[in-house]
C-alpha cells in the first residue's frame, strides 16, 4: 500500500488539533505506520526524521 506523504502530514495535523494528541504520542504513530512491512510510504525517511525530532 503507497501511503503519501501529504497523507502522513494530514494525519498529523488531524491527530494534534483535532484530538489533541501530544507530539510524542503521534510520532510513535508515524513511526509505527512507517516501519510495516506492506507500506510503501513517500518521503518515509524524511517522515522518521520529524517523527524523530518531535519525540
Amino acid at each position: 500500500m503507497y501511503v503519501p506523504v501529504t497523507v502522513m502530514l494530514e494525519l498529523e495535523w488531524v491527530l494534534r488539533s483535532r484530538y489533541g494528541y501530544p507530539a510524542a504520542v503521534i510520532a510513535q504513530a508515524l513511526e509505527k505506520i512507517a516501519a510495516l512491512e506492506k507500506v510503501i510510504m513517500g518521503e518515509r525517511e524524511a517522515v522518521i526524521a520529524a517523527a524523530a525530532m518531535s519525540s
